[in-house]
């Protein structure tokens, strides 16, 4: 099939972004949790720190599917 390309690598990456989103989403929850608990506003600060760090691979997602259109016989 014309422009079939492997997507395997960039399958991976979205499933690894869904997994590291999962874990700050119940990251934030215990956050939200633990600032109920102790009226710690400061904890806002580590919430914030969250969700600024960003998805690991996130390249992958342009990049590995830019380089296998890069090869002719890909095509």
């Amino acid at each position: 099939m014309k422009h079939r390309y492997d997507v395997e690598p960039t399958v991976e990456a979205i499933r690894s972004m869904a997994e590291q989103l999962r874990k700050k989403a119940a990251k934030l929850d215990d956050l939200a949790s633990e600032m109920i608990a102790t009226g710690n506003l400061s904890l806002a600060g580590d919430a914030a720190n969250v969700v600024n760090n960003p998805v690991s691979h996130m390249h992958y997602l342009v990049d590995r599917p830019l380089a296998a259109m890069a090869n002719p016989e890909d095509c």
